[in-house]
């Protein structure tokens, strides 16, 4: 049973193209076509204040937003760009000139323990050792990847690496491995560790999905949301050893070899535009007309959504809160999809 509320709508008639969208903390951060960037406030039932707005931030559209803890700083990728502000003020800004042509990045933060400088004379003495957090900025260039990452928040030296391809969009899997989508049908898995490249083998063409929304195990199906668009890759973190990557109506779940992970294959009705996940619903996006009835209802197992006259929506939900930046003709809206609290089955490992 799906235990989310039903959508509210928390920004409506905003009268700016929004191409980016953020959630950070308690600030929602949304980038237009015109290069301005809107900083809302958000309490837990969603509802938005503005905080400030930055004019002409970028020069044109903020295409993708992010942040990076370490360094306090707003990501942008605008112009084939990608540049650091430093907030609260947002300057002086610091552009990423290594990352030229640029067309997607992702952010990934995790912590592991690291020897301590001090050595003790036996184990009683010995220090413990000391938690260390480490910082990755991928950024998908033409025909290459490059790596900036931080160590406890200090600077290490910049790395890259050539690629047949350029990545399109990049989704880390854990924290050695990451996803790339090349284009809606070729996808790779990167080891920053051994700076190798594998390509992830499709299966064969089905006649239909083994699977419909929500019929996977383990898996549900929560939205849909009315889009008019041609099929585009997506990829989406399922947990620390499988991705889930859309090839036009399917969705494919992969392992850490870069292979089929699981026999089943998610259907949809149509390509979906955007896909997220929050454990265990993946949302989606999918053009308008491809879900036959529209249901809100909290008791039913699978619920999908359909939001009409939409043009281009916006899912930012890699963790709780979700939103989703639905544009229509003339103006934008901002929903808020919250969730009363829910646990999940504990399953011993095999």
């Amino acid at each position: 049973m799906a235990p989310f509320l039903p959508p509210k709508i928390v920004l409506s008639g905003f009268k700016e193209k929004i191409d980016s969208l953020l959630v950070q903390g308690d600030r929602t951060y949304l980038g237009t076509a015109t290069g301005n960037l809107h900083v809302y406030s958000h309490d837990p039932s969603g509802d938005l204040t503005l905080v400030e707005v930055k004019k002409s931030l970028t020069k044109r559209s903020i295409e993708q937003l992010g942040f990076i803890k370490d360094v306090n700083s707003v990501v942008t990728l605008s112009e084939t760009t990608v540049t650091l502000f430093p907030l609260p003020s947002f300057s002086p800004p610091t552009i990423l000139s290594a990352a030229k042509a640029a067309f997607s990045f992702t952010i990934h933060s995790y912590t592991y323990r690291g020897e301590s400088e001090l050595q003790g004379q036996d184990e009683f003495t010995k220090p413990a050792p000391i938690p260390v957090l480490m910082t990755y900025l991928l950024v998908g260039c033409r025909r290459k990847v490059v790596i900036y990452s931080w160590k406890d928040g200090e600077a290490q030296a910049l790395k890259e690496h050539p690629l047949p391809h350029s990545p399109r969009i990049i989704s880390f899997m854990n924290d050695d491995l990451a996803c790339f989508a090349y284009s809606a049908t070729e996808y790779a898995v990167f080891s920053l560790s051994k700076k190798t490249v594998i390509e992830v083998t499709m299966p064969l063409p089905l006649s239909a999905p083994s699977s419909t929304m929500g019929a996977l195990t383990g898996f549900s199906g929560y939205m849909t949301l009315g889009l008019g668009a041609k099929s585009k890759p997506g990829i989406v973190k399922l947990n620390e050893a499988e991705s889930l990557i859309i090839k036009d109506n399917e969705g494919i779940i992969i392992g850490k070899d870069a292979k089929p992970s699981r026999s089943e294959t998610i259907g949809w009705q149509a390509p979906p535009e955007e896909i997220a996940f929050i454990k265990p619903y993946i949302f989606s996006v999918l053009p308008p007309g491809s879900i036959p009835s529209t249901n809100t209802d909290p008791g039913q197992n699978s619920i999908p959504l359909s939001i009409q006259g939409t043009v281009q929506t916006i899912l930012s939900c890699a963790c709780s809160p979700a939103f989703s930046a639905r544009q229509c003709y003339h103006s934008a809206n901002v929903t808020f999809f919250g969730h009363e609290p829910f646990y999940l089955p504990s399953h011993d490992a095999n």
